[in-house]
């Protein structure tokens, strides 16, 4: 009997006690299955929590758990270098390799010597009188986003342009441009940060949990 002819419940009930890297071998045999395992998303959740027992945090947000159980497997930067030495950047839920990291990153001396208050409020076109903000939660770019602080804070210079692009272009108006900043800034960044830490803490739990399965320390 062919599998496809099989209820769809018992092939899901089958299916989320196999483990997440034969999903991936059975979604990539055939059209069927990789459409099946691409819309039933909680088999891969049942597979992660029962073969994957040091992954307890849930993807990040709007992320699928196949394309997160994808980011825990993977080896490759996601840079197409073919560097497999890489680690997971949770502040933009990609691999990079060290290389990649560092030319994807700057420090906060490098974004200040291009963003000085007065060249940065320009942009933005908002006056500092009209934030109500304090001098250390003052709206520049590095106070918007997360940053990776494993061997000195680090900013992704992607999500720079993003806060640059939607401050300077996106949104038409100064009111929606002060909303924006407030709603993204101070106890959301502090909360981000929360959470890629937890993140980072599991990596280092999983590392631990493989080294000692595999080498026994």
């Amino acid at each position: 009997m062919d599998l496809r002819e099989f209820p769809l419940e018992v092939l899901v009930d089958v299916l989320k006690y196999l483990s997440p890297i034969n999903l991936f071998f059975i979604s990539y045999t055939c059209q069927f299955f990789y459409k099946l395992l691409l819309n039933e998303q909680e088999i891969w959740k049942f597979s992660r929590k029962n073969h994957m027992v040091c992954r307890k945090l849930n993807p990040p947000l709007n992320m699928k758990e196949r394309d997160y159980l994808k980011l825990l497997l993977g080896y490759r930067c996601y840079n197409r270098c073919y560097e497999r030495n890489t680690m997971i950047y949770w502040e933009v839920n990609i691999r990079l390799c060290s290389y990649c990291y560092t030319n994807s990153t700057c420090t906060r001396d490098e974004m200040c010597k291009r963003f000085t208050e007065k060249l940065w409020l320009k942009e933005i076109g908002i006056n500092k009188s009209e934030l109500p903000f304090y001098d250390n939660d003052f709206p520049y770019p590095w106070n918007l986003i997360p940053f990776h602080y494993l061997g000195g804070n680090r900013y992704f210079k992607a999500q720079i342009l993003v806060v640059k692009q939607i401050l300077s272009r996106e949104l038409k108006t100064k009111k929606e441009r002060i909303e924006w900043i407030e709603e993204n800034s101070g106890e959301k960044i502090r909360k981000q940060q929360e959470e890629i830490i937890n993140r980072q803490r599991e990596d280092f739990e999983y590392l631990k949990f493989i080294n000692k399965k595999i080498f026994n320390y």
